[in-house]
């Protein structure tokens, strides 16, 4: 696994715990804040990895803490991460073996699993029909980082089909409208003569305000999707290109169960991780 992980990308309340999921297709981490009304998950497909092995289906929870702060750590080494679940005592275990001054080192780290919390996968109410509209990533951080200039606790999204035309709203002391035109956009559909929904700001910013920046060598692009159902879920596609860096080799670390093994993006080609948010709209009273 690469320093600056895309996991690192989900900026949640520290003390929540996070559920793993991992099968053939790949890795799944998924979060959900207190309010029940923001989701996040990352997707690492299995071909990111230089070896992933896992025989069968595994679903744990760790702290998201204590896996940030894992992943923080490790990330400085300049060697291959190797993860295991599940360890000797059933936890999620990382090796990262590094050479400095000649010398070779290696470092462990055991996060233990705690209880599975009980999420409910917000996209199993999408509605349709949907609206969407595609752009750089970067773009709608910007937007969105301009948009606290009022102070305001929401933020309207506005699409209009005809003509085409979609504009961000935040209102608050003072207020700003951020129009952006389509025509500088990727695509655009919508659905409806008019979709307006609001949604509150600090969701918007966790969604668009903590992806990885484009001084970050190894993160070739950053693609957002953001699309709208009929009832006004909101959901954030970001796919993240992630460039394979030097030719490392690695072992495994087996343990009965099954065996999870990241050892870096493939040296031949780039990859793509997906960082999903869901989040409901603020219904008025």
């Amino acid at each position: 696994m690469e320093p600056h992980s895309p996991d690192q990308s989900v900026k949640l309340t520290l003390d929540h715990s996070c559920s793993l999921k991992i099968d053939d297709s790949g890795l799944e981490v998924r979060c959900e804040d207190d309010s029940k009304a923001l989701q996040s998950l990352v997707f690492l497909k299995s071909e990111m990895f230089r070896s992933f092995e896992c025989p069968s289906t595994r679903k744990f929870s760790v702290l998201f803490v204590q896996l940030l702060d894992t992943l923080n750590v490790l990330s400085f080494a300049h060697g291959c991460m190797d993860m295991s679940y599940p360890g000797p005592n059933g936890e999620l275990t990382f090796e990262v073996q590094d050479s400095h001054s000649g010398y070779l080192m290696n470092t462990y780290a055991r996060i233990s699993s705690v209880e599975m919390p009980d999420v409910h996968d917000l996209e199993e109410y999408w509605s349709e029909p949907s609206s969407y509209f595609l752009t750089q990533g970067s773009i709608m951080k910007e937007v969105v980082e301009d948009l606290e200039w009022p102070g305001g606790t929401t933020v309207e999204i506005v699409m209009e089909r005809e003509p085409q035309h979609l504009s961000m709203i935040a209102s608050g002391t003072g207020r700003m409208t951020v129009e952006m035109p389509v025509t500088d956009l990727s695509g655009f559909f919508c659905a409806l003569p008019e979709v307006r929904h609001s949604y509150k700001y600090r969701n918007l910013r966790a969604a668009f305000c903590h992806l990885p920046s484009g001084s970050q060598k190894e993160f070739s692009s950053i693609s957002t999707k953001v699309t709208v159902d009929a009832q006004g879920l909101l959901k954030v596609a970001h796919v993240i290109s992630v460039l394979s860096t030097g030719n490392h080799q690695g072992g495994n670390m087996p343990y009965e169960g099954g065996t999870i093994n990241s050892q870096g993006a493939s040296t031949h080609a780039s990859r793509a991780a997906t960082i999903h948010f869901y989040m409901q709209p603020v219904i008025e009273d």
